[in-house]
């Protein structure tokens, strides 16, 4: 579901759907976007309705609304890593693949040293 509702704000914020298509597919989907148990499509998804609801009362401006998919579409973008294990971490998500040398040490060994190249080189899916 994340892969799908990451593309329907994608088109919407680029034109290619309208702000009806978008509210009917939140609407006929929300019950596998609340059956998939990921809190947080749930939540974006949650705050997406209200948004379009407050669109259709003017409590929100477009603008508003447009600035609030902007950021629902970056907390999808968002990569988390886990780097309990040291070496080369590989990192996939919908959109991208990000990879990075990290190293970690234990309490016994000095402070830990992650080394970061940035940029990130990312690799489209």
């Amino acid at each position: 579901m994340k892969k799908e509702l990451h593309q329907k704000i994608e088109s919407y914020l680029n034109g290619t759907i309208s702000i009806d298509d978008l509210e009917v597919w939140l609407v006929s989907n929300l019950q596998g976007i609340l059956d998939s148990g990921d809190d947080e499509i749930i939540e974006i998804a949650n705050q997406i309705d209200a948004d379009l609801v407050e669109l259709r009362e003017e409590i929100l401006s477009m603008e508003d609304l447009y600035d609030h998919l902007q950021s629902h579409l970056g907390q999808l973008e968002t990569i988390s890593v886990d780097i309990s294990t040291p070496g080369v971490v590989a990192v996939s998500t919908e959109t991208s693949t990000a990879i990075a040398q990290i190293f970690v040490t234990t309490e016994a060994d000095p402070p830990a040293v992650v080394d970061h190249h940035w940029p990130l080189k990312v690799v489209a899916a």
